[in-house]
């Protein structure tokens, strides 16, 4: 079971890749995809409040 685990992971792994590379060979940019990776590096920095309340 370990083993077909150990596989499926690396065949997902290496589809991922081939995805990658496809998007960046024919350039294709999916909506909202700059915004996760940009929002992953803003992690970092503290969130603001904008004393708005919402109810």
């Amino acid at each position: 079971m370990a083993e077909y685990l150990e596989t499926l992971h690396k065949q997902f792994e290496e589809k991922g890749r081939e995805l990658q590379a496809y998007k960046e060979e024919n350039k294709i940019k999916i909506a909202g995809e700059d915004e996760r990776n940009s929002g992953e590096q803003k992690k970092e920095e503290p969130a603001s409040s904008s004393g708005v309340l919402v109810t």
